[in-house]
């Protein structure tokens, strides 16, 4: 992928100052002032600490990472919905705004209105830790390789360019499957799909095998308790042996209706010590794996964008025993990344000496402490 992983140094400038949501899911007005690296979220189920983190993402990315429908995140009752911050960039401080003014949708830095999303990602870079993501790689194999390409996706936009090309000509070929099976449509189709899944295999293997390294250094800084190798298998290998196995597939897929050979047929998963974790390893083996890829993806995304980070972890209490808990904040506390945790468990804050703690009830946020 071309980063120097040799140092875990990571941008500690303070990436968002303020924090301003209106209309949010069930956050009707809220303004925070953020502590540059640890911000604790303290409340129940269902007062809004999920939507905060959410309306953080939806700031730097311009989508929630639910839903691409803004009608689907503004609160029902309204007809708007505003979310506001204030970056503390390496030059300048700059003001991001968002709005949703009755159906119309407008974004700006510094006042001026931007027409692509991606501009946001100027200000900085956002990466989320949830009960999702522990899912998602704990389950099938399909979630799992989708939660990764959208890792790598974040940060590569030609890997984004081709795996959305893929996306659709397997669709293309879908619709033909149930309808014409014309040969001469399939083999053209065919032959685009080769060529992109060669490249995307290859992109999603050697970004596997590089947050590996990162995953391996980390692990071996704080505990030395895991070492990880990458079992990665795919039947796109060469521009021969897809030809092959897809016309070995060919009448299958004719009867089956959907493409059976492809990068999207890619599996993957985590040894440690011969064990696949995924599969054989206890609940407590599969999520310090989980908080491990997600302190890496912080580590690869400062090497590759050079922008400071904010770290999203959402109800870590419920699904970390306390030997995990205290290795993720180990973790945390090395890389000096501005985090912004929510939990229903107040203990959490006995382990920070220096965090601004908020609570949260019935959608609005203030600062306790």
């Amino acid at each position: 992928m071309g980063y120097n992983t040799s140092s875990l140094k990571l941008v500690t400038d303070m990436p968002l100052n303020n924090l301003k949501i209106v209309n949010f899911r069930n956050i009707l007005t809220t303004e925070l002032a953020l502590n540059n690296e640890i911000n604790i979220v303290l409340g129940s189920n269902g007062q809004g600490k999920t939507s905060l983190l959410e309306s953080i993402y939806f700031l730097i990315n311009g989508k929630s990472d639910k839903t691409n429908d803004w009608n689907e995140i503004k609160n029902i009752n309204q007809s708007n919905l505003y979310v506001e911050g204030t970056f503390n960039g390496s030059n300048q401080i700059n003001k991001c705004s968002i709005f949703l003014e009755n159906g119309k949708k407008k974004v700006q830095i510094n006042s001026k209105k931007i027409k692509k999303a991606e501009e946001l990602k100027k200000l900085g870079n956002v990466v989320l830790f949830n009960k999702n993501f522990i899912d998602s790689i704990e389950g099938a194999n399909k979630p799992r390789r989708e939660s990764f390409d959208k890792i790598i996706s974040n940060y590569n936009q030609k890997f984004k360019e081709q795996l959305r090309e893929l996306k659709e000509c397997l669709s293309r070929k879908s619709h033909i499957l149930r309808t014409s099976k014309d040969d001469k449509l399939i083999k053209f189709i065919d032959e685009k799909i080769i060529e992109l899944s060669l490249l995307v295999s290859k992109k999603r293997a050697d970004w596997l095998k590089n947050h590996i390294n990162v995953i391996n250094k980390l692990s071996a800084t704080s505990s030395g308790e895991y070492k990880y190798s990458l079992k990665y298998e795919t039947n796109c290998n060469s521009k021969d042996a897809l030809l092959n196995k897809l016309d070995l597939a060919k009448n299958k897929e004719k009867l089956l209706c959907k493409p059976l050979i492809g990068s999207h047929k890619d599996t993957f998963t985590f040894v440690n010590n011969g064990k696949d974790i995924l599969k054989l390893g206890s609940e407590g083996e599969k999520k310090t794996l989980g908080v491990l890829i997600k302190i890496a993806e912080i580590v690869i995304s400062s090497k590759i964008l050079n922008k400071d980070t904010i770290f999203l972890i959402d109800e870590i209490m419920s699904y970390l025993d306390k030997k995990r808990l205290k290795f993720f904040l180990q973790l945390l506390k090395r890389s000096k990344v501005q985090s912004m945790i929510t939990s229903n468990d107040k203990s959490i804050i006995q382990n920070f000496a220096n965090c601004s703690i908020f609570g949260i009830k019935n959608g609005v946020c203030k600062k306790i402490s």
